[in-house]
């Protein structure tokens, strides 16, 4: 089982920049069916929608303290359609917005 959360975890970091972070991409990557990743995800304790989340989170506050990107450099790396949305998502992980928190 966690060998498939870390293959998972893996598979997403290399799709997010191209948007293509999905269970049905994931599930096809691990030769299994959507609802297999599903139920084994479930069984860990988390979902698909929680692992990417997480991912997203972790990446985007080590991007921030690197301080080698741009908010807009970012959001695209994360799979984000713009800065905003990337934004609006940084906020709710961290109560304040990437801006902000690269001062910290």
């Amino acid at each position: 089982m966690a060998e498939t959360a870390e293959a998972i975890g893996a598979l997403l970091k290399q799709l997010l920049p191209y948007r293509r972070a999905s269970i049905d991409t994931v599930a096809r990557h691990l030769r299994v069916s959507q609802r297999t990743v599903q139920r084994r995800l479930r069984e860990w304790g988390f979902s698909f929608e929680e692992i990417l989340d997480d991912i997203r989170r972790t990446e985007a506050i080590r991007n921030i303290i690197s301080g080698e990107n741009s908010a807009a450099e970012i959001a695209s790396l994360l799979g984000y359609s713009d800065a905003a949305h990337f934004t609006r998502a940084f906020r709710r992980w961290t109560g304040m917005a990437p801006r902000d928190h690269a001062r910290v």
